[in-house]
C-alpha cells in the first residue's frame, strides 16, 4: 500500500532543482544535435513521403478500376427512384378513404381489400362496402409480362440472398411483421429468374473487363504481337470457401489480371443442391417420380461438381481461357498452396511445349517464415526446451514479427539482386540476435541513410573529422 501511495502521490506545484537541471541539459543537447541531424531528418521525410504516396496509391486502386469501366450510376439512381416500395398496414386504408364518397351510392363507404396473395404481392380492390361493387383493382407490384413473376417477390428474394439467408429466414420475417409467407415453389421460381438475369449481366461485365485487359496489354506489346487472337498474360488466382478445411460445400475461384486488377473470369462451385435434397426427402431417392423430376431439374441443378474443392475451379477456368477470354494464363501469382499449381502442370492445358510458371506472393513468403518459427517454438517446447517466452534473448512473438517484417522488406527493397537480398536478410537476423557483449553488426548497411543508428553516427563522426 505504501508503494502504491508513493507511486500515485500528487505532484508538487513546482519542479525540483534536479528536474530543472535535467530539462535544461536536454534542451541544450537538442539544440546542439538539431543541425547535425538535418540530413537524417531530410532522409526520413523523404521515406515518409514515399510511404504516404504508396499508401495513397494503394487506396486509389479501386477508384482506378472504376475509371476504366463504363459508369452506370445515373441509370442505377433513376431505377431506384422509380422502383420504390412502402410497407403499409391494411387498416390505414379505411382512414385514408373515410371522407371519399362513391358517386353511385353517394356515401363514404369505399374500402380497400386484398383479394388473393401471390407471394408478397396481392390483388388490391377498391370496393364499396354498401353495395359490394368493385370500383377498381390492381396488383400491389409490377408483373413481368413474359413469365408472370412479380417484381416484389424477386426483389425480396434477392435481398435475403444478399445477406446470406434463404427461404427459412424469409418465412420468419413474414411471420414477424404479419405478411403472408412465400411458399418454396414461388421462392425457387424467383431464384431461377434472378439467376437468368444475373447471368446475362455477368457475361456483359466480364466482356467489358476482358476487352479492357486486352487493350492495355496490346498497348505494351510489340507491333507484331498486337493483332494476335490469343495473348499471354500474368494473372492472380485464389479460391475462397464457405468454411475452413476440406468439408466446405460452396466455393468460388477467381482469376484477376495483374496489370489492370480487373476480374477476367470466375467459377462458383457447389456440392449441394437444396432442391435435390427436398425432392429426395419428399419423393424418395429410388422412386420413379424422383427420376422423372431430376431429368427436368438437372440443367438447373446447383450441384455442379464432385471432387477436390481447391483444384477443380482452377481446372475449369484454365481450360476455358481460350474459348471465353482469348487469353493464356501463362504466369500465375497465388498463395503458398502449391496443389493448384501442380494440378495445372499435370493437366498440361496449353500443350507439351508450353509450361505455366508460378510467381510467389511476398506476403505469403513472409508469412511462411513466421509460421515456421512458431512451429519451431512449439516443437522444442514438446521436447522440454523453452526457446520462446518473455525473457531477454528468447524467440518471443514480438521478435518473430520483427524478423518477418525485416525479411519482407529485405526482399522487396533489393529485387532483383539476389546477393543483396541475402546480405540484407542475414543483417536483420544478426542485428536482432546481437548483444552488447557479442555485437553482430558487420552486415548492417552503412551510410547516413542506414537503418542502424550506430552506422549513421559513425558516418557523421567521420565527416566531422574530415572537416
Amino acid at each position: 500500500m505504501d508503494t502504491v501511495s508513493r507511486r500515485y502521490c500528487k505532484l508538487k506545484g513546482r519542479p525540483s532543482k534536479r528536474k530543472r537541471l535535467c530539462a535544461s541539459n536536454i534542451s541544450k543537447r537538442w539544440e546542439k544535435d538539431k543541425v547535425e541531424n538535418s540530413n537524417i531528418s531530410e532522409c526520413v521525410d523523404n521515406c515518409v513521403s514515399k510511404e504516404s504516396k504508396e499508401k495513397k496509391n494503394s487506396v486509389n486502386v479501386s477508384a482506378t478500376k472504376l475509371e476504366v469501366l463504363p459508369s452506370t450510376s445515373a441509370s442505377t439512381s433513376n431505377a431506384i427512384e422509380k422502383n420504390s416500395y412502402v410497407i403499409m398496414n391494411n387498416s390505414m386504408w379505411s382512414s385514408l378513404l373515410s371522407n371519399t364518397k362513391y358517386d353511385e351510392c353517394n356515401m363514404c363507404s369505399l374500402d380497400v381489400t386484398c383479394n388473393g396473395t401471390y407471394g408478397f404481392s396481392s390483388k388490391i380492390e377498391l370496393k364499396c362496402k354498401n353495395c359490394e361493387r368493385v370500383y377498381n383493382s390492381i396488383f400491389s407490384s409490377p408483373r413481368d409480362s413474359f413469365d408472370k413473376c412479380f417484381e416484389a417477390n424477386k426483389e425480396l428474394v434477392e435481398a435475403f440472398l444478399k445477406i446470406g439467408k434463404g427461404h427459412a429466414a424469409l418465412e420468419v420475417f413474414s411471420m414477424a411483421i404479419g405478411i403472408h409467407a412465400m411458399d418454396k415453389e414461388t421462392f425457387s421460381k424467383c431464384l431461377h429468374k434472378l439467376y437468368e438475369e444475373k447471368q446475362s449481366y455477368k457475361d456483359d461485365i466480364l466482356q467489358v473487363s476482358r476487352k479492357i485487359v486486352r487493350q492495355k496489354h496490346n498497348e505494351l506489346a510489340s507491333p507484331s504481337d498486337q493483332n494476335n487472337e490469343i495473348i499471354d498474360i500474368t494473372v492472380s488466382y485464389d479460391g475462397t470457401w464457405q468454411k475452413r478445411g476440406n468439408t466446405s460445400l460452396y466455393g468460388i475461384g477467381i482469376v484477376v489480371d495483374i496489370l489492370t486488377g480487373l476480374v477476367i473470369d470466375y467459377e462458383i462451385l457447389s456440392k449441394y443442391c437444396p432442391e435435390c435434397t427436398t425432392a429426395k426427402r419428399d419423393l424418395g431417392e429410388q422412386s420413379a417420380d424422383f427420376s422423372i423430376w431430376y431429368k427436368a431439374h438437372k440443367p438447373e441443378c446447383s450441384e455442379n461438381y464432385v471432387g477436390s474443392s481447391r483444384v477443380k475451379a482452377a481446372e475449369i477456368l484454365w481450360t476455358r481461357s481460350f474459348e471465353n477470354c482469348g487469353m493464356r494464363y501463362m504466369n500465375v501469382l497465388s498463395d503458398g498452396d502449391s496443389k493448384t499449381y501442380q494440378h495445372l502442370l499435370e493437366l498440361d492445358i496449353y500443350g507439351d511445349n508450353v509450361k505455366i510458371s508460378k510467381e510467389e506472393c511476398l506476403n505469403h513468403v513472409a508469412k511462411r517464415l513466421g509460421t515456421g518459427l512458431r512451429n519451431k517454438v512449439k516443437e522444442w517446447r514438446s521436447k522440454g526446451v523453452t526457446i520462446g517466452g518473455r525473457k531477454e534473448g528468447s524467440l518471443k512473438e514480438s521478435t518473430i514479427l520483427k524478423l518477418t517484417n525485416f525479411y519482407r522488406k529485405a526482399i522487396k527493397d533489393h529485387v532483383p539482386d539476389v546477393q543483396k537480398m541475402k546480405t540484407a536478410i542475414f543483417a536483420s537476423l544478426f542485428h536482432t540476435s546481437s548483444t552488447d557483449k557479442a555485437p553482430k553488426h558487420n552486415k548492417c548497411p552503412t551510410g547516413v541513410t542506414s537503418w542502424y543508428f550506430y552506422q549513421r553516427l559513425t558516418m557523421k563522426s567521420q565527416s566531422l573529422i574530415r572537416q
